[in-house]
């Protein structure tokens, strides 16, 4: 179970990196709202302003908290990071390095927090971080967000400081390592 629920944690992994790229190289022919929200989420297309950011993290943003919403179980909620993302979005006036980190910081608590079920629902992991580090299914689950972060870094969507500390209090704290030994555990 935990292998399989693995290989859906890497998939949901790569369908958020899917969405940031996407974002980045979209020609925006339609209204940017219908590439925006799939159907029912119109009350969140209502609250933000049509002279809000043509920022690509934005829609990102959206698309993001959408995903996790309509996934997660039943009775199984939201890290805070979910509502610091979507309070810097109804603030409008996050910068794109800021809605990256919110970003990050969400898809590492969700790596953390959650397995994804075939169905595609997220519940409450059945790792422990601190005894689970050295199996080989949840090793390459954090070094997989670890990448990700390293990919948004390069691309310019999140500040290195800001990933820095993503890295080193969301995953390497959570397994007890500090940076290098995280980098030598994941062979980074």
């Amino acid at each position: 179970v935990k292998i399989f629920n693995f290989a859906i944690d890497v998939a949901m992994a790569g369908f958020f990196l899917s969405i940031y790229l996407q974002s980045l190289i979209q020609v925006q022919h339609f209204s940017r709202y219908a590439l925006i929200f799939p159907s029912g989420a119109n009350e969140r297309a209502a609250r933000t302003s049509l002279s809000s950011s043509n920022d690509p993290l934005v829609d990102a943003s959206y698309k993001s908290l959408d995903f996790m919403k309509e996934n997660l179980a039943p009775g199984v909620f939201p890290p805070p990071e979910y509502k610091m993302l979507e309070e810097a979005l109804e603030s409008g006036s996050a910068t794109s390095k800021e809605l990256g980190n919110h970003i990050y910081s969400l898809m590492c608590e969700q790596t953390m927090l959650y397995d994804t079920a075939r169905d595609g629902i997220m519940t409450v992991t059945l790792f422990d971080p601190k005894q689970d580090s050295n199996i080989p299914e949840f090793k390459a689950k954090m070094k997989n967000i670890y990448t990700y972060g390293i990919q948004m870094l390069l691309s310019g969507l999140i500040d290195e400081g800001d990933l820095q500390t993503c890295v080193l209090d969301r995953l390497a704290a959570r397994v007890g390592m500090d940076g290098k030994q995280l980098d030598e555990h994941l062979e980074m």
